[in-house]
């Protein structure tokens, strides 16, 4: 696990290899000292001792089902999470370029003469839905996504993506 006094590094070289070096494990006797800390002594949840226990390891005072039935057999959980690529993606870094192409179609509508928004948005609406649930009918306004979904925005992207 990479200690937050290291974020600063991440996405360096020197990142890749403390990722494989550092790998976060799950620490089941951590756990259970800190639930006996509650359960038995009735120490608070926040308290000293299950907090020293639990928070370098951003640990919570609940067993985990799959480190502990998989555990024993060398599984480790936390090599199995994946990022989620919707909310990663689509919602964060996806939404953040789309504003900026909406930004920039506003900033050269005085050169063209026309509004390419008002295009964008048109060709967009043109798009018809397809299969059950996969890209749904587009609104008019593409171009006013201010309280739209991950689905909304995945949808953008998949129609948006020129492949090779």
């Amino acid at each position: 696990m990479i200690p937050k006094a290291e974020f600063y590094c991440l996405g360096f070289l020197s990142d890749a290899s403390q990722r494989l070096s550092k790998i976060r494990l799950y620490f089941q006797e951590r756990v259970a000292a800190a639930r006996d800390a509650i359960y038995k002594h009735e120490a608070p949840i926040k308290g000293a001792f299950p907090e020293l226990q639990l928070k370098a390891f951003s640990l919570v005072p609940t067993f985990n089902a799959f480190a502990d039935a998989l555990g024993p057999l060398g599984f480790n959980i936390y090599r199995a999470l994946t990022v989620d690529l919707l909310h990663e993606f689509e919602l964060g870094i996806f939404k953040s370029v789309f504003k900026h192409l909406l930004w920039l179609l506003h900033a050269i509508n005085p050169i063209f003469g026309t509004n390419l928004v008002t295009t964008l948005d048109a060709q967009f609406h043109q798009i018809p839905s397809f299969g059950k649930g996969v890209i749904r009918q587009f609104p008019s306004n593409v171009s006013a996504a201010c309280q739209c979904t991950a689905h909304h925005f995945e949808d953008v992207l998949q129609v948006g993506y020129v492949g090779d």
